[in-house]
């Protein structure tokens, strides 16, 4: 056992030290590529070093982070949402028996998720929280909840209070000022019950720009990808995209739809060992770009930032 311990160590030492010295081809071309991946993995290990060696050992499979969208009915109409709200002409409620089989097959196929954070639009409209929250407080995989609110709307639900109350549980509070027109009443019922909570000051936005294609080279993606500051893994409708942008794009059908960008959790012609193999090279694998970097600012010099929360009229 020790000796196989030692090769898949000194194996992923290998790798490491392949991929900080770039001692690759000298064709240019395959030069370029190398060095770009080479950048990839060390930005990765940075970030997340223990995902990093975990990809490296092939030994653990551990998200660090992932969102699943419940909704994209929101209370508010804002210029510049990251999440594309202002675009969605009909907004709807994705489906519980959807969200939850696309969490349960997520969690079958990995070790932990270390934090799961629920969004919309605005999950506090979605009809059947309760039963998400109930699903999720019985998967002892995932480690922390965040649930993600603009302070519009308040809990008066006396059953999704009590489930609020255990310490797996957080509640993120956006605060947009004048707008956020709840927040007050809402931090007043949390401290009553003694639910965790978080108020962030948001106040400024990265603006990333309208949703039309830049057409831009396979260069410039690659260095833009590369630059992102973006790494917020998306669950919507049962598919696992690498941005919101590329989950709600593809989902208005206003990106194009391509296969390589997102994993479909809800894919009954995939086995589960091949569906772990993809989630493993999703996660962990190179990636060049995604067709999202072309409709987005994000990891370029035009991305400026804007006032939070300013609203359109609907």
């Amino acid at each position: 056992m020790k000796s196989l311990i030692n090769q898949k160590i000194n194996s992923s030492r290998l790798k490491v030290q392949l991929l900080i010295k770039n001692e690759f081809e000298t064709d240019s071309s395959l030069k370029l590529e190398r060095n770009q991946k080479r950048k990839y993995y060390l930005k990765k290990m940075v970030l997340n070093p223990k995902k990093t060696m975990s990809y490296l050992t092939g030994k653990v499979f551990c998200i660090d982070y992932v969102e699943i969208v419940l909704t994209t009915v929101c209370t508010l109409n804002c210029k510049g949402c990251s999440a594309l709200m202002s675009y969605y002409k009909k907004p709807y409620h994705i489906t519980l028996k959807k969200n939850i089989n696309a969490l349960r097959k997520l969690i079958s196929l990995c070790d932990t998720v270390e934090h799961l954070r629920l969004l919309g639009g605005e999950p506090l409209c979605y009809p059947e929280l309760y039963d998400v929250l109930s699903f999720i407080d019985t998967q002892e995989k995932i480690k922390k909840v965040t649930i993600v609110t603009n302070g519009t709307l308040l809990i008066n639900n006396q059953k999704i209070i009590e489930l609020l109350k255990k310490r797996k549980f957080n509640i993120y509070i956006s605060n947009y000022g004048k707008v956020s027109r709840k927040k007050e009443e809402l931090i007043e019922i949390l401290s009553e019950n003694n639910i965790n909570y978080t108020v962030k000051e948001d106040f400024l936005w990265r603006d990333y720009g309208n949703l039309i294609n830049r057409n831009r080279k396979n260069k410039k993606l690659k260095k833009q990808y590369l630059n992102c500051k973006i790494m917020c893994t998306s669950i919507l409708d049962g598919k696992l995209h690498h941005c919101p942008r590329s989950s709600h794009g593809m989902n208005l059908k206003i990106i194009p739809l391509n296969n390589r960008d997102y994993v479909n959790l809800l894919d009954d012609n995939t086995s589960s060992e091949q569906l772990r193999k993809r989630l493993y090279k999703f996660f962990y694998g190179y990636i060049p770009y995604i067709e999202a970097c072309n409709y987005c600012n994000s990891g370029t010099k035009l991305l400026k930032t804007i006032k939070a929360g300013i609203q359109y009229k609907k």
